[in-house]
């Protein structure tokens, strides 16, 4: 009787580490585990037309992107700093290798908070569409009116 106890008491503690182990990671794990580079980016424009229609203009910024900027990476850190590397070519040989930013998440951790670059603004919340261990899109509304929204898709490396 005592050997099955025993028995048992293993199985349940093989199978409570095998589920520990299948545990989702969380979003701080999925963001600052990888190095990220861009692969994708957009910005969607819509413009109000006379009589309350409107078009809207898609560009493929990527596209735009030089070859010394697509090989740039990000690198978000545990303890909130993020880490942007210029990779290895640089557009200009006397721009630094790398620079550095802070980052954080929400109250729900459906946006990232990272220091803006327009004043008064101090703080631009960007939305997460998607964050898997292998892919990470952001959007931004550039115009706090959703007519100028740039969507930036990273991918882990």
């Amino acid at each position: 009787m005592k050997k099955l106890f025993l028995l048992a008491l293993a199985a349940t503690a093989l199978s409570a580490c095998k589920k520990d182990s299948n545990a989702m990671p969380s979003k701080t794990e999925l963001l600052t585990t990888p190095k990220w580079r861009i692969t994708a980016e957009t910005e969607t424009v819509k413009n109000a037309q006379t009589g309350g229609s409107s078009t809207t203009t898609v560009f493929d910024r990527y596209a735009g992107m030089t070859a010394c900027v697509r090989d740039n990476f990000h690198k978000f850190n545990v303890d909130k700093s993020w880490i942007i590397d210029e990779g290895a070519s640089k557009c200009l040989s006397t721009d630094p290798q790398s620079g550095s930013s802070t980052w954080n998440f929400n109250s729900d951790q459906t946006k990232l908070l990272v220091p803006s670059l327009s004043l008064p603004v101090t703080t631009a919340e960007v939305d997460i569409v998607e964050l898997t261990s292998s892919t990470l899109r952001l959007r931004v509304d550039l115009s706090g009116t959703n007519t100028d929204v740039v969507e930036t898709t990273f991918t882990a490396f």
